[in-house]
């Protein structure tokens, strides 16, 4: 396993690409240690085909999981993922709705940008992870929205650090709020709030 994680390494560094994918991912390993089996909130911007959603799921103790995407194609995806159609995204979303049937009572549908999402949530949460658009705009837009609505002691998580926008929203964020960035070794950040 050590072989598999330092080729992945190499190629997050080098190319920007990871070819065996590793579960769940680093924030979630995170959320699981630091939670300690306590009974959480959480939201998930970003849901695509659901595989991260059920690795949060199966890995933490969740009362509600919000997911947000409003799986349609609009002019700035589609600059930045162009091989994702109308057609393949509504695809995605089935194979996420199958993909996580055996949680279906534990999740909350929220098909919309995330700007929008926002304002169906009405209670506090206690675990973030931000995989939605990569563009700066997005992220940083994600990252100020959803912080108020985070629990003290909780956690604002991310994937894909290596994208200069990701990078630059989330460095430029936790700068402001005088806040400390913990990074994985692999494409995952987090910050507890605290």
């Amino acid at each position: 396993m050590e072989i598999i994680q330092k080729f992945n390494s190499f190629l997050d560094r080098s190319l920007s690409i990871e070819i065996i994918k590793t579960r769940p991912k680093e924030a979630i390993k995170f959320a699981k240690k630091y939670f300690k089996g306590k009974m959480i909130t959480a939201i998930e911007i970003g849901v695509l085909r659901g595989e991260n959603s059920k690795e949060i799921l199966k890995n933490l103790k969740i009362k509600n999981l919000y997911l947000v995407d409003p799986w349609i194609s609009y002019e700035d995806y589609s600059k930045s993922e162009p091989e994702r159609t109308q057609d393949s995204l509504n695809i995605d979303f089935k194979v996420c709705r199958a993909n996580l049937k055996r949680y279906l009572k534990k999740i909350i549908w929220i098909k919309d940008y995330s700007e929008k999402a926002i304002t169906s949530i009405k209670e506090k949460v206690d675990f973030i992870y931000v995989d939605g658009n990569h563009e700066y705009k997005y992220v940083k837009k994600d990252l100020n929205l959803y912080w108020d609505l985070l629990n003290k002691g909780g956690i604002l998580s991310g994937h894909d650090i290596q994208y200069v926008g990701v990078s630059n929203a989330v460095l430029e964020f936790a700068k402001e709020k005088k806040l400390e960035v913990h990074f994985g070794e692999r494409r995952d950040w987090w910050i507890i709030k605290k």
